[in-house]
């Protein structure tokens, strides 16, 4: 494969450069070339942390600097949409990373036991459960909300 990819030159070249820096080391340095590089699973859930940090301390800030004052709005029904879309968004999204966090802890199992087509990576169907997960948490909250109005009204 490294022949495709490289020339005599640029063959030589990394020869050299490699032979340069093992002078420097007491290890030896082995140039391989692979077909692509890993899946890096673990960012999606380093990232989904992050963003949930981030959303708690945008949270706290609010709450610290919430005076009453010019925040007339959140006792509207606009408020209180929202807070129901954002709640129930919440936890589905919650639910759907659990349903992803099964999936990708069980994908060996699953890939074995249910052919699926090559190209739904393990990947995409998590993310395809968190974003079903949020999406049918909104429907849901909305739903309640409404049995809830019903029931006063």
């Amino acid at each position: 494969m490294a022949e495709a990819l490289f020339s005599d030159a640029e063959r030589e070249r990394i020869a050299a450069a490699v032979a340069q820096a093992e002078t420097r080391t007491s290890g030896e340095i082995v140039p391989f070339v692979v077909n692509r590089c890993g899946r890096y699973e673990v960012a999606v859930w380093k990232a989904a942390a992050v963003g949930a940090m981030g959303a708690a301390a945008l949270a706290l800030a609010v709450g610290a600097m919430y005076d009453g004052w010019g925040m007339g709005w959140l006792y509207t029904a606009w408020a209180l949409a929202l807070a129901v879309a954002l709640g129930g968004g919440l936890q589905g999204t919650a639910g759907g990373l659990l349903a992803a966090f099964v999936v990708v802890a069980c994908s060996s199992l699953w890939m074995s036991v249910i052919p699926i087509e090559s190209s739904l990576s393990t990947p995409f169907v998590a993310a395809s459960l968190i974003a079903l997960g949020a999406c049918l948490g909104v429907v849901g909250s909305w739903a309640s909300l409404n049995r809830v109005l019903q029931a006063i009204g």
